[in-house]
């Protein structure tokens, strides 16, 4: 247990967890993504108000942490030492664990191709160069 917690880089950890949730936001800002992912989602973006829940948000800090978290330690066993690695290991994990859960998610509940394009590639992004900071970080 004490030897996972050392492998764990938590001020890369940090900044990945705030990389993500900066990701997301800009993301589905309707400067970007934010009105297709409405329009994909059955919404009208020019009635549409934003949650005041925020559990959706501590939900996503969360899964963040969890995702940078074993990242980290999976990075330090591999031996991954630099931002282009850690970015090749981010998208292999998107690719073999998250892409094909929205790819098969999706289609059983009818999603559209748009949504799944959207959702899909703001997690490689959040995958690929969260896992890329994380390599590239030196622990001291």
């Amino acid at each position: 247990e004490r030897y996972v917690m050392k492998r764990i880089n938590f001020k890369a950890v940090l900044v990945v967890v705030l990389f993500q949730q900066l990701l997301g936001f800009i993301w589905y800002s309707p400067a970007l993504f934010g009105n297709p992912w409405l329009i994909a989602r059955g919404k009208n973006p020019a009635f549409f108000v934003p949650t005041t829940y925020y559990w959706p948000f501590v939900f996503a800090a969360v899964s963040s942490f969890l995702f940078a978290c074993v990242v980290s330690v999976a990075l330090d066993r591999a031996k991954v030492k630099t931002f282009k690695k850690g970015v090749k290991v981010g998208g292999m994990l998107w690719s073999a664990f998250i892409f094909p859960v929205i790819l098969t998610n999706y289609s059983f509940l009818g999603l559209s191709r748009e949504l799944k394009l959207i959702d899909g590639g703001m997690l490689l992004i959040s995958y690929a160069v969260g896992a890329g900071i994380i390599g590239a970080w030196k622990k001291k």
